[in-house]
């Protein structure tokens, strides 16, 4: 069994990470234009106008039954 000196190294370090990439509550939330689905922190794509969630841009990862 190996230490944990041996398997693990601890340091600091910085990270560079957008507000809106933070965990906790969403500082800014829009409805998708097409099916009204809140989407949160600059998750939103805006085409022709129009703010559209990621599924209704470029389709979702998932299907309805």
């Amino acid at each position: 069994v190996m230490a944990d000196e041996e398997l693990f190294r601890c340091m600091e370090v910085s990270l560079n990470v957008r507000p809106e990439d933070m965990p906790g509550k969403p500082l800014r939330r829009v409805v998708c234009s097409s099916c009204a689905e809140h989407v949160s922190d600059a998750r939103e794509s805006v085409v022709d106008g129009k703010v559209l969630c990621r599924a209704c841009q470029i389709g979702a990862y998932y299907t309805l039954r």
